[in-house]
């Protein structure tokens, strides 16, 4: 696994460094999907971001296994 990440980190560099990013801005993220109790048209407002990093940091592990 870690040859894997070395590998994608190697070949696709940006990739790897913004799902890095995504990755360290999700744990604000689900901090506050977890204690704002505020409502926007029936769902809690951090989760639409919640689902983007998540989508965003997922990507690499595909990479990887194409590598």
């Amino acid at each position: 696994m870690m040859e894997a990440i070395m590998s994608l980190r190697q070949e696709f560099s940006l990739l790897f460094w913004s799902s890095v990013y995504t990755a360290i801005l999700l744990v604000p993220s689900l901090a506050l999907l977890i204690f704002d109790s505020r409502v926007v048209v029936g769902a809690n407002p951090w989760v639409k971001p919640v689902k983007f990093e998540l989508s965003i940091g997922r990507e690499p592990l595909g990479k990887a296994g194409e590598v």
